[in-house]
């Protein structure tokens, strides 16, 4: 069956364009303004993009907890492999998200700004640290904000104020924790790095976009 062409999609162009994101970002949050319209159209038809990823080897998930909807790839589809740097820069997101949702209700945005993602890594006891400055923060949110994980506030991020606002599908990498189990989990991973070598090897195994924090 030809599920773009089936009579009961009543906006076709809408379909393509919300299929396509969910194969290029993987993640569409409800609390992302750029999505919204997209996620309320899957969210309307979530039956018929199951049925439809179903045929490229995907499971479409919506996750009611944080309103996300997300494909879940068999056989290593939309895997990627992080290097070590980039597994530190996304914890701590990560770990600032948390942090937050566990003092704060839900439905309060995440922000934080550069200066204090930086400032997180400086204090961690990595030797032979790796230089993570704002150029730095720049090239990693620049290869991850396809994701939908964070998106900008200001538009210039190469100042130290300049804002983003960290989004809820930072916290699936861990899906089905509590806050307070998944804030406790990430500090420990962070913990991990103290002490050990910052090169700038990849992770031994390819991780899933939704695992992609686990190494």
């Amino acid at each position: 069956m030809n599920l773009v062409n089936h009579e009961i999609i009543k906006d076709k162009e809408l379909f393509k364009k919300c299929a396509n994101e969910l194969l290029n970002e993987t993640f569409i949050p409800r609390n992302c303004e750029s999505k919204r319209i997209s996620f309320n159209y899957l969210k309307s038809n979530l039956n018929i993009f199951e049925e439809y990823f179903e045929f490229l080897g995907y499971k479409v998930i919506h996750n009611k907890v944080y309103d996300i909807i997300y494909i879940l790839g068999e056989d290593s589809k939309n895997r990627i492999k992080l290097k070590k740097l980039e597994t530190i820069f996304l914890l701590i997101l990560k770990w600032l998200y948390l942090d937050h949702q566990s003092n704060i209700n839900l439905l309060n945005d995440v922000i934080v700004d550069v200066e204090t993602i930086i400032d997180k890594y400086a204090t961690l006891q990595i030797k032979s640290k790796q230089v993570f400055d704002q150029k730095q923060f720049n090239d990693f949110f620049i290869k991850f904000r396809k994701f939908n994980l964070f998106e900008s506030i200001d538009k210039d991020l190469s100042k130290s104020k300049a804002r983003i606002r960290i989004l809820d599908p930072i916290v699936l990498a861990f899906d089905g924790q509590s806050i307070d189990e998944l804030l406790k989990e990430t500090v420990e991973r962070l913990e991990t790095f103290n002490g050990f070598d910052n090169d700038n090897s990849t992770i031994e195994d390819e991780e899933n976009l939704n695992d992609q924090l686990q190494d």
